[in-house]
């Protein structure tokens, strides 16, 4: 474990190091990639696979044109928030810690299933299901919650070094901020997951659905309609918790405010989202290649032999303890996206450096016309990150517009 996480952590420092260099190879990776793919597909018969191929690699050709003037912004964005996390590597070791009593709830809710079905009543089938029911709900709005408190607690400590300069940090903000996450903002965490573990059961179901070939056909249109909406529903919850944490909103209204940033800014939000998001898909990929890699050249130089359900053992293990670091990136990405919507002039009162830069990269991106962010607020509450934001403060913070 130690071993997994000590590549991935290395290669968020050469991430950090050399970030414009790593997003421009990724973004022409997405494009010369699946080309490759689809020559060797032509040329060994595979020709339908060819063809899905070449056209993943025009999308990705276009969708590089469409975003040509967000990318510096999406990388800027990137930087700052790798910035902040390099400062608090305690909000990746609580991401780690957090997989624990997920992967302990998952056996718990396992076992029970296995009983369940073993035991299914066929006299009584309406309350078996529901027992069954039960107990997936149980799985995906546990595991829903757990990842939340996770986010929640990344963006308040996100928005509290956003809000304060690196003098004038307060005492164990992390802890404070997982204490939030666990009372203040708990209401609203248990909320926002349970409608993303509903429509994941439902998704669940669709998909058994889809093994019996009478329903088929509508089956799969349905899960594909599931999983769509699945998606929206997890992207709006990230901002809406983000409000939760950094200006402690109700769930429903930081929904509104999240309507309203979309509203205002149009898809921008979600296009840099995208950038951002394959750049990190791509991290984690390449964790995983590494730690494979370096296990060969172990088993190589021990002159023993690896087989190959252990090679995909170490490809997923890499695969999934840098999407666990990835993901406390990702919060914080969606945290100083809203803050530096809604108050850009506080980061320019608590770190100059990245106001600078994120201008800049908003410039780039909207025109020198609409560098006035908080003209646009969607929010008109002063940040709760801490005690201290609930006051007025005439040094390093300032309210929201």
């Amino acid at each position: 474990n130690a071993e997994y996480m000590g590549t991935a952590s290395t290669l968020l420092l050469i991430f950090h190091q050399f970030i414009r260099t790593f997003v421009a190879v990724v973004m022409v990776a997405s494009c010369f990639f699946p080309l490759i793919v689809s020559s060797v597909a032509i040329v060994t018969g595979y020709w339908t696979h060819g063809i899905l191929a070449l056209s993943a690699s025009f999308l990705s050709y276009f969708f590089l044109s469409l975003m040509q003037n967000r990318i510096e912004f999406a990388t800027t964005i990137l930087h700052v928030s790798l910035t902040c996390i390099k400062q608090n590597p305690s909000l990746v070791g609580l991401a780690l810690v957090a997989v624990l009593p997920q992967l302990l709830w998952t056996v718990f809710v396992a076992t029970a299933l296995y009983g369940t079905i073993i035991t299914f009543d066929y006299e009584a089938r309406l309350i078996s299901w529901m027992e069954i029911l039960f107990l997936l709900l149980s799985l995906f709005w546990t595991f829903q919650v757990i990842r939340n408190i996770v986010h929640v607690t990344t963006s308040t400590r996100v928005a509290t070094w956003y809000f304060y300069s690196d003098s004038n940090q307060p005492p164990k903000p992390t802890l404070s901020a997982l204490k939030r996450a666990c009372t203040i903002s708990f209401g609203s965490i248990c909320f926002g997951s349970l409608l993303i573990a509903m429509m994941q059961v439902i998704r669940f179901l669709l998909t058994q659905a889809k093994k019996q070939k009478k329903y088929e056909t509508v089956a799969r249109i349905a899960v594909s309609m599931a999983l769509a909406l699945e998606t929206a529903l997890i992207y709006f919850n990230q901002y809406a918790l983000v409000y939760v944490a950094v200006y402690g909103t109700t769930f429903i209204q930081s929904a509104k405010n999240v309507g309203k940033i979309i509203k205002t800014k149009g898809v921008s939000t979600i296009l840099n989202d995208d950038i951002t998001h394959i750049v990190l898909t791509f991290v984690c990929v390449l964790n995983a290649l590494v730690l494979s890699l370096l296990s060969l050249l172990f088993y190589i130089l021990t002159s023993r032999q690896i087989s190959t359900p252990m090679l995909m053992t170490v490809l997923w293990v890499g695969y999934c303890v840098a999407g666990v670091i990835t993901s406390v990136i990702s919060s914080a990405i969606s945290t100083i996206y809203i803050c530096f919507v809604e108050d850009p002039s506080a980061l320019r009162s608590t770190h100059v450096e990245a106001y600078n830069s994120l201008a800049s990269a908003w410039m780039i991106m909207y025109g020198s016309n609409q560098v006035k962010l908080n003209s646009n607020s969607a929010s008109t509450s002063t940040p709760t990150t801490t005690n201290k934001a609930t006051t007025t403060s005439t040094t390093t913070t300032s309210t929201t517009t």
